[in-house]
């Protein structure tokens, strides 16, 4: 009995040997089957859900473990949860560094952040408290569409397109209302 597990899908495959029954004098072969279940570890946490993490020590060898103690408490319908992160762009003509967006003041999961243009266009993500582990980018289904927080191994970013000096106001939305989030991105040129 063999795990195959990655830690990137809902579902384990376990390689698993086909038994033969010898009463009736088959011939024995050395086959197996691949068999999927769901993955216990692959339902994540809400915002706010508190887990009890261990470290286990035993010579060289390390390893971690975790269990949910709490849940976050159940959110009032129409009330949003909210995020104490901090939100940069990061774009292909600063060389990838972060740029602060600020928080809006009357919508409440609202970033914004002006950016200025150094060539024609550009492309660039956003990213949640300059770690490279919560980038948010396109979605490879949909390109309006906003995924992550993730390690965006594709690559993927969104395209700006304008001209050298030109300024633009790049807006983000990422909101927990009644157990769902919602995350959003536009962008749009300032005149000057």
């Amino acid at each position: 009995f063999t795990w195959l597990v990655d830690g990137r899908e809902q579902f384990a495959t376990a390689v698993v040997p086909i038994l033969t029954d010898a009463d009736r004098g088959e011939e024995e072969e050395a086959s197996s089957q691949l068999q999927s279940t769901q993955d216990p570890y692959s339902l994540g946490g809400l915002p706010g859900d508190q887990y009890r993490v261990r470290l286990h020590v035993a010579g060289k060898w390390r390893t971690v473990d975790w269990k949910q103690v709490s849940r976050a408490p159940a959110m009032e319908l129409g009330k949003a949860l909210p995020d104490d992160g901090r939100y940069y762009v990061s774009c292909s003509w600063n060389a990838w560094s972060f740029t602060a967006m600020d928080r809006g003041e009357s919508v409440p999961g609202t970033y914004h952040a002006e950016v200025r243009v150094a060539g024609y266009g550009g492309e660039f993500q956003i990213i949640r408290n300059r770690d490279w582990q919560q980038v948010f980018f396109p979605s490879a289904a949909d390109k309006n569409a906003v995924d992550g927080p993730g390690t965006n191994d594709t690559d993927a970013s969104w395209p700006l397109h304008g001209r050298p000096g030109e300024v633009f106001r790049i807006e983000f939305r990422r909101s927990w209302e009644a157990g769902a989030e919602s995350r959003a991105i536009s962008w749009r040129r300032i005149e000057q």
